[in-house]
């Protein structure tokens, strides 16, 4: 009877079998709120998540984060979850910039940025 090595069978199987990511960017953007204060700016990652559900991630000049559960309304429109005021974002085909919306339409548009980030890109 020959002897078969499962472990190393399954090993090799894993090793092959390519990566699936964890998750995927849809875009990174800087949002200066007030343009002559820097110190309000933020960078927005919109992703989806392992659980193919869409957040963003806020980044803010003070250090600070914070995470938005969306709810994709197709349209490259994202509404956010818990907002009573209808926050919504939306991705400008044509420059790939990003509107910040509300239930009365656009508040301001937050420029894109490379999906790689750079120090001190959003300050």
């Amino acid at each position: 009877m020959k002897k078969i090595n499962v472990t190393g069978l399954v090993l090799a199987a894993l090793i092959a079998a390519p990566a699936m990511p964890a998750e995927i960017t849809i875009g990174r953007w800087c949002d200066r709120m007030l343009p002559s204060i820097p110190q309000y700016n933020r960078m927005i990652e919109i992703v989806i998540s392992e659980a193919h559900n869409p957040i963003a991630r806020n980044s803010f000049a003070d250090g600070s984060t914070n995470e938005q559960m969306l709810e994709e309304l197709g349209g490259d429109l994202y509404a956010v979850s818990d907002s009573t005021s209808g926050d919504r974002y939306r991705v400008v085909a044509s420059s790939g910039d990003l509107q910040l919306l509300d239930e009365d339409g656009v508040i301001r548009t937050a420029r894109r940025l490379e999906n790689t980030p750079l120090d001190g890109e959003c300050r």
